[in-house]
């Protein structure tokens, strides 16, 4: 989320749970073998929720990843099947971000110390806020920052881990009408109930393969659950030229045009699906090239 102060970005990471579906039973004793490898006491099977996460920006990658003289899980494992926010992204050390990579491909991570080698499980939704330069105003002509300054603090998002996010999305300033409750926005209620019914679908479709969500589905089986006629295939090479789109940015387009034929309940992929996930791709066109 990339926006102004006081755009809700923090609000909405903080709702993100409370949509999600609710924990399996797999996913209970996944967690309760975490939080007792890290000491944490006084939890029990019943009150167990989905984990958020929210580290504040002067977190040390060791406390990200895990590890120290004591072998303990870092927040990304703490976040496991749960939600981890940043807040203020181009806040965190560089060292920091790069640490998530291959959790965000894999799942887990490696965590390799002098004298030991732990794999922790670390399969968590990333969520990341910040604005669109230190001032918070860009492109507004409010904004102060000048064009070096700018560039320098966009830069410290890395590209290859920008190419990691799913949806990016620009954030507005909050009106007096939602701030007056005259919206007619969903509630959490009625978006969670869209997400689990999602979640069903991809429960069934998966239930022969060793995962369970569109998300996690590897390259070999996307032609099999993200089947495309002529016309989309046309399209996508548009966009995969157009937008210059790596690899990974090509799967990860058909991963979430799948889940956004799955929320609306529909069987096949269409051009409209391709589309809106292309739009959810383009911030680093619409901000990063535009202060270069």
């Amino acid at each position: 989320m990339y926006g102004p102060p006081g755009a809700g970005k923090s609000m909405i990471a903080k709702c993100l749970p409370s949509i999600l579906p609710p924990l399996t039973n797999d996913e209970k004793l996944e967690l309760m073998k975490i939080y007792s490898v890290s000491g944490r006491k006084n939890f029990s099977y019943d009150k167990i929720i989905r984990p958020f996460r929210s580290p504040h920006h002067t977190v040390t990658a060791i406390a990200m990843s895990g590890g120290g003289n004591a072998v303990t899980p870092g927040e990304i494992t703490m976040a496991h099947n749960g939600v981890l926010f940043l807040d203020e992204l181009p806040e965190f050390k560089r060292d920091v971000l790069e640490v998530l990579r291959q959790p965000l491909e894999e799942g887990h991570i490696n965590v390799v110390r002098n004298r030991y080698q732990e794999e922790y499980p670390a399969d968590f939704l990333f969520a990341a806020a910040m604005n669109p330069c230190r001032c918070g105003y860009y492109p507004s002509t409010r904004c102060t920052c000048s064009v070096s300054s700018i560039r320098n603090y966009l830069s410290k998002i890395s590209q290859p881990l920008l190419d990691r996010f799913d949806i990016c999305v620009e954030t507005k300033k909050i009106g007096i009408t939602e701030l007056l409750g005259d919206s007619d926005d969903e509630d959490s209620a009625s978006i969670r109930s869209r997400v689990v019914e999602a979640s069903e679908i991809q429960n069934e479709r998966y239930k022969n393969k060793s995962y369970n969500f569109n998300s996690q589905v590897p390259s070999a089986d996307i032609e099999e659950y993200c089947r495309m006629n002529s016309e989309i295939k046309q399209f996508v090479a548009e966009m995969f030229v157009k937008l210059e789109l790596t690899a990974r940015g090509y799967y990860r387009i058909l991963k979430v045009s799948r889940t956004i034929a799955d929320l609306a309940g529909e069987k096949d992929i269409t051009k409209e699906h391709i589309a809106e996930a292309c739009f959810f791709r383009t911030i680093d066109r619409r901000f990063w090239e535009a202060a270069l």
